[in-house]
């Protein structure tokens, strides 16, 4: 009989009791400026054209560096975002300041998350002198402390109805959480069978499929829990690395009222 391996979230907090009350307007705080090639130190072999950075192979392993990024916190996780496109050969490592990402040789979209020791790092591209590929959709963003834990639970596979996890996350309605997880597959998996998606603070994802890395950024409208709703009866498949963090955001001004005529 197939077994369905799911992450099963299993924090013990609090209930939250419910709250009208509108949430005051954030945004989230973005570290990264990327409107021209002005905002980079651009060294020999590296070119910028509309949003996207891109080395040309044998030019050498000088830099792209960010001329400048709003202090960073000592201690403090960042998440960075970026699309790798056109790679054949070569890698490049993202860092900020001393820490430093694995040499990325394969094509996609990659969440990371790098802890700094050093306020006033910039981002920084170092690629390999062959390295021919370019770097895209940037942003970094600054992660609270992780939110969830994660532990196995086995289900048979042949029960009826949406398999359905949930954990009490403390969600404050206004502020946005990046929830990221991992979908691998069985031996035996079907690939048509790992579809889901997941909710947090009353606002759902987009579907996800098949095996990959996934992360979404969800802003909370209210204090709902955490979700993960694999649809189906025939999932096969394992979530593994669930993890939760609140992403620092700033609060909206508020516009001054209209003066009386």
């Amino acid at each position: 009989m197939k077994k369905l391996v799911l992450a099963a979230l299993l924090l013990a907090v609090p209930a939250f009791g419910a709250d009208l009350t509108p949430s005051p307007k954030r945004t989230v705080r973005e570290f990264v400026l990327n409107n021209g090639p002005e905002d980079w130190w651009l060294n020999g072999g590296w070119t910028w054209s509309e949003g996207t950075l891109t080395h040309w192979p044998g030019s050498g392993q000088t830099v792209a560096e960010l001329r400048t990024m709003p202090p960073l916190t000592a201690g403090r996780t960042y998440g960075i975002d970026l699309g790798h496109d056109g790679s054949t050969k070569g890698s490049v490592t993202v860092s900020l300041g001393k820490s430093s990402s694995v040499g990325y040789v394969w094509r996609g979209t990659f969440p990371l998350a790098l802890t700094v020791s050093d306020p006033d790092a910039l981002l920084t591209l170092t690629p390999t002198n062959d390295y021919n590929g370019s770097i895209s959709r940037i942003r970094v963003v600054e992660l609270g402390d992780e939110l969830a834990g994660e532990t196995a639970l086995t289900r048979d596979s042949s029960q009826e109805g949406v398999a359905h996890l949930s954990n009490a996350v403390p969600v404050v309605a206004g502020h946005t959480y990046r929830v990221y997880f991992n979908v691998s597959e069985a031996s035996d998996a079907d690939p048509r069978s790992r579809r889901g998606t997941v909710a947090i603070g009353g606002q759902r994802s987009a579907a996800f499929s098949n095996v990959g890395n996934y992360s979404f950024d969800l802003a909370a409208i209210d204090d709902s829990p955490l979700t993960i709703d694999l649809e189906g009866t025939w999932f096969d498949g394992v979530v593994t690395r669930v993890s939760v963090r609140e992403i620092v955001t700033d609060p909206v001004p508020s516009e001054p009222a209209p003066r009386k005529q």
